[in-house]
């Protein structure tokens, strides 16, 4: 922050004298203090980063069941219906899903939620019309929508808490390794 010319200024690092080692105890404390604060917050973390990991592995095999099933009912209807009535269905629906995530927050990291869908409906006429087998293919194919959106939320969570937890770990690191050791050492001089 800038100071005016008639602001004091704070000193950038210890006092000199015997507050400096009142300044370097109460530091000490602070760091200890984010040590483990850290540590725990770590642990929390690497738990949800192993769930997120599997909600990803499961969420990525529905995908591909569902993905596979919608395939194969599309290739039923172009085998076994009339193409227009595909083609027709196809143009009714398309452009017209709807999909929302909302945002959560663990510990601090937001990330997305469960996805809500909102998917057109074929009317009872379209449905009649293009008869059962596409109405059947329309469906799984909503299946394997729903099902990329909640990989694509699933993969998004993974990396926002995966990215948390490697920063976690480096602010530990770093106050663990190097902070609170050299504080350890000027303390140590001072008192000798």
């Amino acid at each position: 922050s800038a100071t005016t010319p008639d602001e004091p200024r704070m000193p950038e690092g210890p006092p000199p004298g015997r507050a400096r080692r009142l300044w370097i105890e109460a530091r000490l404390g602070h760091a200890r203090r984010a040590v483990e604060l850290l540590d725990r917050k770590r642990r929390i973390l690497r738990t949800e980063d192993q769930r997120a990991a599997v909600a990803v592995d499961r969420a990525r095999d529905g995908w591909r069941q569902a993905s596979e099933q919608a395939r194969s009912w599309a290739w039923r209807a172009l085998a076994l219906a009339d193409s227009s009535a595909v083609e027709v269905t196809a143009s009714a629906v398309r452009d017209r899903a709807l999909v929302e995530v909302d945002q959560v927050d663990t510990l601090g990291v937001r990330h997305p939620g469960r996805p809500r869908l909102e998917l057109p409906s074929l009317s009872a006429a379209q449905l009649a019309a293009a008869g059962p087998l596409v109405g059947r293919t329309a469906e799984a194919h909503a299946e394997a929508l729903a099902a990329a959106a909640g990989l694509g939320a699933a993969e998004r969570t993974y990396q926002a808490l995966h990215a948390e937890l490697r920063r976690t770990e480096r602010r530990h690191r770093a106050i663990e390794r190097v902070r609170r050791p050299a504080l350890e050492d000027e303390l140590t001089t001072l008192r000798l």
